[in-house]
């Protein structure tokens, strides 16, 4: 099953401004304002999962991005 939450989502970040009852110790929750809704996740139907060229080009651009990021790092 998934979770969708629908407006504004409220955060506890216990490094600066924890909220009595929520996270603590570096840890985020987050609080949905208006409520969530539960879906079933089909799998099935995902190109991720049933398309091999595209996970074949969307594994290729994760890779890309990799080398580009590696790339500014060691210039820097």
């Amino acid at each position: 099953m998934g979770l969708k939450a629908n407006g504004y989502i409220f955060r506890s970040d216990s490094n600066s401004e924890d909220l009595p009852g929520f996270a603590g110790a570096g840890l985020f929750d987050s609080y949905p304002l208006m409520g969530t809704q539960e879906f079933r996740i089909r799998y099935n139907s995902e190109k991720l999962i049933n398309d091999k060229q595209f996970r074949e080009n969307f594994m290729n651009n994760i890779g890309k991005i990799g080398m580009i990021i590696e790339k500014i790092y060691n210039e820097s």
